[in-house]
């Protein structure tokens, strides 16, 4: 189930450079292999008529929709794990008055003080 939810996921990233616009996503289509999928650099043109203005407008809607359907995704799976966090093994409702409320400790070693040398003049 977790593998299905990862290959849906993508990544948008956005190359700029002057008037140069790139748009770039990454994905894991088959769950083993990480894909960058680069696509064509456009011209932003200073007028709003210019043609190549469309395209970079193209690009940005498409990188806008891909950002919102990995969010929905995500909250979506974010859902399902609090509705399970409800349950135990055995598939019985869990009271969250009975879950274990033990706070996470984190212990560090010490750490070892540098000897000082001795400076000779």
């Amino acid at each position: 189930m977790m593998n299905k939810f990862v290959r849906k996921l993508q990544t948008v990233g956005m190359l700029h450079n002057a008037n140069r616009f790139q748009l770039l996503t990454l994905d894991v289509p088959k769950g083993y292999i990480c894909r960058i999928r680069r696509f064509d650099f456009h011209e932003v043109a200073s007028h709003i008529n210019n043609p190549p203005l469309a395209f970079v407008l193209k690009d940005i809607l498409r990188a806008r929709a891909i950002i919102k359907q990995t969010l929905e995704l995500v909250q979506e799976k974010k859902s399902d794990l609090d509705n399970l966090d409800d349950f135990d093994d055995n598939g019985r409702e869990i009271n969250r008055s009975e879950r274990c409320t033990t706070p996470l400790t984190i212990t560090l070693n010490k750490t070892h003080k540098t000897p000082e040398k001795k400076t000779v003049l």
